[in-house]
């Protein structure tokens, strides 16, 4: 539907407790916290964009675990995204995760998926993008949050403006912990979820999580204007 709607909605749209998947973090807290300065998303877009394009495969949990320890070979490959039981996405050098992608088809995997993205994101990879983008976050005061909000770097419920900055910095090289943010955010107390955007990707992901969660989806300024918190 387009960035500028997706803006809209996160703009339009107010939840108690907040929560996003990778990148679209930190547009969120771009909301949240009121930052004046968007030059800060664009040069996180497009730093991502100037990487080489990685390979990355959705696996089971515990093969991921296994395939990715035990590589010994060039390049470097590691678990991206922990996004639900039986799916996580790894991310790397081409040569490593196409290596553990044939590994994976040998010791049974059920689906390999190559993922057509941008970046080797949450890997060691995006190392030479952390001090460009510290630099971006010290520029600018981020204040403390009114609301609790679970990053995905460690599915815990933080507000301190210093514990923001330094979660966006660790997200850069370390895995979304989705699952967990999930759990976390219902031990938390949360009954109900809502997914702020076009499609259904995290409200069925959520329902792999945990099918008890009660979850629903706005994905236009009409619902918007109809929607009941």
């Amino acid at each position: 539907r387009g960035i500028k709607e997706m803006d809209l909605l996160l703009s339009s749209f107010v939840k108690k407790y907040l929560n996003d998947f990778s990148i679209v973090e930190l547009k969120q807290l771009y909301y949240l916290l009121n930052i004046d300065d968007d030059n800060l998303f664009k040069w996180y877009l497009n730093r991502q964009c100037k990487i080489k394009i990685p390979k990355n495969v959705k696996i089971s949990n515990k093969t991921v675990s296994e395939l990715c320890s035990d590589y010994s070979g060039n390049g470097v490959v590691v678990a991206a995204n922990y996004n639900s039981p039986g799916q996580v996405v790894i991310s790397g050098s081409p040569e490593a995760v196409k290596s553990v992608m044939d590994s994976a088809k040998v010791s049974g995997a059920r689906m390999t998926v190559q993922l057509n993205v941008s970046g080797a994101f949450h890997s060691p990879l995006m190392a030479p993008a952390r001090e460009a983008l510290a630099d971006s976050l010290d520029s600018f005061e981020i204040s403390d949050s009114l609301f609790p909000i679970f990053t995905n770097v460690d599915a815990e419920p933080i507000t301190k403006g210093h514990e923001i900055k330094d979660s966006l910095i660790r997200q850069l090289e370390n895995p979304v912990l989705w699952s967990k943010s999930i759990l976390s955010m219902k031990d938390f107390g949360i009954q109900s979820f809502t997914e702020v955007g076009p499609g259904k990707i995290l409200q069925g992901l959520n329902k792999r999580i945990d099918r008890k969660i009660a979850i629903q989806g706005v994905e236009s300024l009409e619902q918007v204007e109809h929607f009941n918190v």
